[in-house]
C-alpha cells in the first residue's frame, strides 16, 4: 500500500539542521520519499514558515534551492475556506497545528507526521494517527 502522509513543518526544518534531535529519523523519512515508498504531502505554510526560520542560517540561493527540491518531493494540499472555522471547533492549543491537521484530514491521508505529537493530543482523530518519523519509517520499514 501507498500511503499519503502529510509533513509537518518540524519534520522539514529537522532535514536541514544537524543539530536538531530527530534529524536522523527526519533523513530517514526522506530516503523512503525519494525511494517512492509513500507519497507526501504538505501546505503553503510548512513551505513559508520553513523558508522563514531557514533564511536565518542559510542564504537567500540556498533557501531557494532547497524549496525547489522539496516541491520536486512534495504536494501541496489546498486549504479551502471552511477548514480555519472547523479546525477551531476543537478548541485547539495552537490554530497552526489545527489547520494543518485538518487540512490532511479533508484530504483523507493516512497518516500526519511530526516531531511533536503532544500539540495533537487534544485534536487528534481516530482515522488520521499522528506519529513521528521514527515510527512511521518502522512501518515503512516493515
Amino acid at each position: 500500500m501507498a500511503y499519503k502522509v502529510f509533513v509537518d513543518t518540524n519534520i522539514v526544518l529537522d532535514i536541514f539542521h544537524r543539530d536538531r534531535p530527530f534529524y536522523e529519523d527526519a533523513v530517514q523519512l526522506f530516503y523512503y520519499l525519494d525511494d517512492n515508498r509513500f507519497s507526501a504531502f504538505y501546505s503553503e505554510s510548512v513551505l513559508t514558515t520553513m523558508a522563514y526560520v531557514l533564511r536565518k542560517t542559510m542564504t537567500s540561493n540556498e533557501v531557494n534551492k532547497a524549496i525547489i527540491n522539496l516541491n520536486r518531493k512534495i504536494a501541496f494540499l489546498p486549504c479551502i475556506s471552511s477548514l480555519p472555522a472547523k479546525s477551531l471547533l476543537s478548541n485547539p492549543p495552537d490554530f497552526e497545528d489545527a489547520l494543518l491537521y485538518e487540512i490532511a484530514l479533508h484530504h483523507h491521508l493516512d497518516y500526519f507526521i511530526t516531531s511533536d505529537k503532544k500539540d495533537f493530543k487534544l485534536i487528534q482523530n481516530p482515522i488520521l494517527p499522528v506519529i513521528n518519523a521514527k515510527e512511521f519509517n518502522k512501518i515503512i520499514a516493515d
